[in-house]
């Protein structure tokens, strides 16, 4: 295909990253592009994110400028090909800022809990996506209701500022540039706003193609992307917009600006030290990567023994598998039971006592120092064999962990509404219940669901030293030389522990 001689003619749409502007920031990149390849290129700011997208899925639109966010959009839906990134001395193209009214008593995101939250639009990077993130890190997830008293899309950044103006919101997500832009031309006042958070930098997002746009009028487009900064005056959604590079050495210099500065000396180092305390480690072990390798024909052969798998007495495995995950259960219970009276004594903003905070933390610190299949053999001989023992060993040593997770959690809830409850004169019992236990109920129910899981698989363990459970059906077995059966255990455990895993990920998911 001659470009060159037969007149193309493409359409170029953006995202309305700054409403009514986009024409404006591309035109000298669209300019100098026409002259470099003589095409045609017809720009089109959509009025929407969604209908940008839209416009390369059915094909209105050949090239766009999208954003970070509306392009992972785009790329579910349609196949598209980077052209080039915008680059320059700020790595950073553009920022999230959150802004207030000047009257607001708000200085951080620490201060927007049941705050008004206005976002630009679905689809924005700098107007959705970021701000959303940011708050998530704080503790103000705006999906969960209760974080925020409302949250409004209006629409654009420039409707989200007038919001924050005339009273109609708290807080609003803008980008940098477009804020920058609303203070030269008189929307904002700088008198009338405050920035309480600025994000961490923004890379630039890429100019991209329909991937099945013919290869020759790409791969100009492309050269003539990367060379506009020879011919004259290049823009962009962005400040510090020098030049365009393809999308190949945007992440080389990426790597560079921040993955090779952590790599110094002292990296180096450390890496070698390990490295050499580990072979010193290996050989006062006698661990030899020759006695490994050799040893895989005995592997092999046992394996093969074990080959295939005799259900034949299925369902008294599946009692004794049952036996060992209410072992596992019961043992749950008793360490949440006697870890919530210790991590209330072990938190240091809830106990003031030294005489309570420290036996707590060193029961905690004994607990977790001593192994669950110790104290069940202790068991085992103090109490005879069967599931106590195994439930008294899993619930002790786990009670020492689960100890430790409650009162650091407890240390790190916010301090506004234990102060606020303390205000309308509620005793202990009612500021641990109404101020403390509601922020830390997500953890509480996500570590309680980890230990579950793990006491599950050691309940299996402890049944070697007589704990009752399959553990103990498999330590016959494998006395008995029956490795089929073996294997057969092994796969019940494994499907157990798997739908088990399934289960509590969807409990922790709907815990919020």
């Amino acid at each position: 295909m001659n470009t060159k001689n037969n007149k193309v003619r493409l359409k170029m749409v953006a995202v309305p990253a700054t409403k009514g502007k986009m024409d404006d920031k591309f035109r000298s990149l669209i300019e100098t592009i026409e002259k470099i390849t003589e095409f045609k290129l017809e720009f089109h700011e959509a009025d929407t994110y969604d209908e940008a997208v839209e416009s390369l899925v059915n094909g209105k639109a050949q090239i766009a400028w999208l954003g970070q966010s509306a392009f992972h959009q785009a790329v579910k839906k349609v196949e598209l090909d980077s052209l080039a990134v915008p680059s320059g001395d700020d790595e950073s193209i553009y920022r999230t800022v959150l802004i207030t009214s000047h009257r607001a008593k708000i200085s951080s995101p620490n201060d927007l809990k049941g705050k008004r939250l206005i976002l630009s639009e679905k689809g924005s990077t700098s107007g959705d996506l970021i701000p959303r993130h940011i708050l998530t890190q704080n503790g103000l997830n705006p999906d969960i209701s209760t974080n925020f008293s409302k949250v409004i899309y209006a629409g654009s950044q420039k409707e989200a500022a007038i919001k924050i103006i005339k009273g109609e919101g708290d807080v609003a997500a803008l980008s940098d540039v477009n804020l920058k832009e609303m203070l030269n031309n008189g929307i904002l006042q700088k008198k009338d706003i405050k920035i309480i958070y600025e994000s961490k930098p923004i890379p630039g997002a890429p100019i991209v193609c329909l991937k099945n746009l013919h290869p020759d009028v790409k791969r100009e487009l492309k050269k003539a992307i990367l060379e506009a900064h020879k011919f004259g005056a290049i823009n962009g959604y962005g400040t510090h917009i020098e030049h365009y590079e393809s999308p190949q050495e945007a992440r080389l210099n990426f790597l560079k600006a921040y993955l090779k500065p952590q790599v110094g000396i002292k990296t180096i180092l450390i890496s070698l030290g390990l490295f050499l305390l580990t072979i010193a480690i290996s050989t006062h072990l006698k661990i030899s990567p020759k006695v490994i390798f050799s040893s895989f024909s005995y592997f092999a052969d046992i394996i093969g023994r074990m080959m295939p798998p005799d259900f034949s007495d299925f369902w008294n495995l599946v009692i004794s598998m049952i036996e060992t995950i209410e072992i596992g259960f019961l043992g749950t219970v008793f360490a949440v039971l006697i870890s919530i009276p210790i991590s209330l004594m072990a938190a240091k903003n809830i106990t003031k006592s030294k005489f309570l905070y420290y036996p707590a933390h060193l029961i905690t610190t004994f607990f977790r120092a001593v192994p669950e299949f110790i104290i069940a053999m202790i068991l085992v001989i103090s109490v005879g064999f069967g599931a106590l023992p195994g439930v008294l060993a899993l619930g002790l040593h786990t009670m020492g962990f689960l100890s430790k997770f409650y009162a650091e959690e407890m240390e790190h809830v916010r301090i506004g509404p234990i102060e606020a409850i303390e205000s309308t004169g509620a005793n202990w019992f009612q500021k641990i219940t109404y101020s403390i236990l509601p922020q830390i109920l997500p953890a509480f129910m996500g570590n309680t669901l980890y230990i579950l899981d793990r006491n599950i698989r050691m309940a299996t363990i402890l049944g070697i030293v007589g704990a009752g459970g399959i553990g103990y059906r498999l330590q016959s077995a494998f006395r008995m030389f029956k490795y089929r059966e073996v294997s057969a255990i092994i796969v019940i455990i494994f499907i157990t522990i798997f739908i088990i895993d399934i289960i509590s990920s969807k409990v922790r998911h709907s815990v919020k």
